[in-house]
């Protein structure tokens, strides 16, 4: 059998993508998980919904990291929310 060109690069827990790997690595590890619980016969019924609106929000964040890494500088940009303005009320 001949051995494969490019080894399988193995795929990290969440736990592992967590605490020593990129946002990226966090929600492809965090994606798997929602999949394997989706996919489950033990998943009760009740929880489909939620799981499958996280993973489709977990899928968009991915692809945003995506197309700003096609960009070519690869930094992301989280938005992060306007300070409070109490006067705005």
């Amino acid at each position: 059998m001949a051995e494969d060109p490019e080894p399988r690069k193995r795929s990290k827990t969440i736990l592992q993508a967590a605490s020593d790997g990129s946002q990226k690595d966090v929600l492809i590890a965090l994606r798997r998980r929602l999949a394997s619980s989706i996919q489950s016969k033990d998943t009760p019924p009740r929880d489909l919904a939620a799981l499958s609106r996280r993973l489709m929000e977990v899928m968009d964040q991915l692809e945003a990291i995506e197309a700003q890494s096609q960009k070519g500088d690869g930094v992301v940009e989280v938005p992060v929310d306007a300070p409070f303005d109490p006067e705005a009320i």
